[in-house]
C-alpha cells in the first residue's frame, strides 16, 4: 500500500505545474522531460538538465546585472558583487534537506532537483528585474 500510495503522490506531481508549487516555472523541456519518464533515473536526469539550463540563465542574468549595475551605479557594484557571492553560498546549502532521507527516494529524486533549479530561477528573476530597474 505505501508503494501505491508514493506512486500516486509522484502521479500528482507530475501533473502539477512547476509553476503551482514554486514561484517561478521551469522550462518547458522540463515539463516535457519529466512527463515522458517514470523512473528514477529520468527523473534524476530531466532535474539535471534543467538545473544545468538554470545555471546558464544565471550566468547571463548576472552578467546583465553586472554590467548594469556598473554603468548606472558604479558605486553599488561591489556590494551587488558581495551579494551574489552570498547567494551562491545559499544555493550550494539550499534544498539539502531532501537528501536526507526522510522523504524517501521521491524526495530525493523528484523535490531536490526541482527545488534547486527554482532557486536558480528565483534568483535569474531577481537580477532580470534589476536589469530592467537599472536601465529606466
Amino acid at each position: 500500500m505505501m508503494r501505491l500510495t508514493g506512486s500516486v503522490l509522484a502521479l500528482c506531481v507530475l501533473l502539477m505545474s512547476t509553476e503551482s508549487i514554486y514561484g517561478q516555472k521551469l522550462t518547458k523541456e522540463y515539463d516535457q522531460c519529466m512527463g515522458a519518464t517514470d523512473t528514477n533515473a529520468g527523473f534524476s536526469a530531466c532535474s539535471s538538465a534543467e538545473i544545468d539550463r538554470q545555471e546558464k540563465l544565471l550566468s547571463g542574468a548576472w552578467s546583465k546585472a553586472s554590467t548594469a549595475m556598473k554603468a548606472r551605479a558604479p558605486s553599488s557594484h561591489p556590494a551587488l558583487l558581495r551579494e551574489q557571492r552570498a547567494w551562491i553560498t545559499y544555493k550550494d546549502a539550499a534544498c539539502q534537506f531532501y537528501l536526507t532521507g526522510d522523504f524517501g527516494s521521491f524526495g530525493t529524486v523528484l523535490h531536490f532537483g526541482e527545488c534547486k533549479a527554482q532557486v536558480i530561477a528565483e534568483r535569474v528573476a531577481t537580477l532580470l528585474s534589476l536589469v530592467e530597474f537599472l536601465e529606466l
